[in-house]
């Protein structure tokens, strides 16, 4: 049991450091785009300016001032603009159909089924693990429910890794099934 928890603990302790690597370059790109852009800023007194301002002018009423007449609205029209060619571009692009996203036969069992149906085996797995468990006596009920939390945090911790490497694995279902199966392992075990 120690040496499990010793090469857990190097596992993640490699992990960590690397993502710590990852996010010290960010920090210095980031720094570096802001010190780039950055304009120098004027050096600011530090005693405020007094500027005397000139009084303002007597204000005239309204029926003191003569009255002015109001011009006829003129109304023009715009001449006519020559076809861009971006318009016409842009009118061919609107030409082209796109077709809808299939919903076909292959798609539905080639490529969802089995992100779905891989999740709810390992759901099943970790629940049948924990009973049999019990059923055989192999395990003390605190080492049981020992490996029952680290296999069902293990896949919940497979999912976080899955969507933050959104470019190994894009779909996300993938994340979505071994999220659910942690948690149905952790609920198993709870029972247990």
């Amino acid at each position: 049991m120690p040496l499990l928890l010793l090469i857990v603990g190097c596992l993640a302790i490699g992990f960590l450091w690397q993502e710590v690597r990852r996010l010290r370059d960010r920090v210095e790109t980031l720094e570096g785009w802001f010190a780039a852009s950055a304009t120098p800023v004027a050096a600011v007194p530090s005693q405020p300016v007094y500027v005397p301002l000139e009084p303002l002018p007597d204000l005239v009423d309204a029926e003191d001032r003569p009255a002015e007449p109001i011009a006829e609205p003129v109304v023009s029209t715009p001449a006519p603009i020559a076809e861009l060619p971006q318009q016409s571009f842009l009118a061919e692009l609107a030409a082209i159909e796109i077709p809808p996203p299939s919903s076909r036969f292959e798609d539905v069992f080639g490529r969802r089924l089995p992100i779905w149906a891989g999740g709810l085996t390992l759901a099943v797995a970790g629940v049948l693990v924990v009973r049999y468990s019990i059923e055989a006596g192999l395990l003390s009920p605190w080492v049981r429910v020992m490996f029952g939390l680290i296999f069902g945090a293990g896949l919940i911790g497979g999912a976080e890794v899955a969507m933050r490497r959104e470019a190994v694995v894009r779909d996300p279902r993938v994340r979505q099934s071994l999220a659910g199966a942690g948690i149905a392992t952790l609920y198993a075990v709870t029972l247990a």
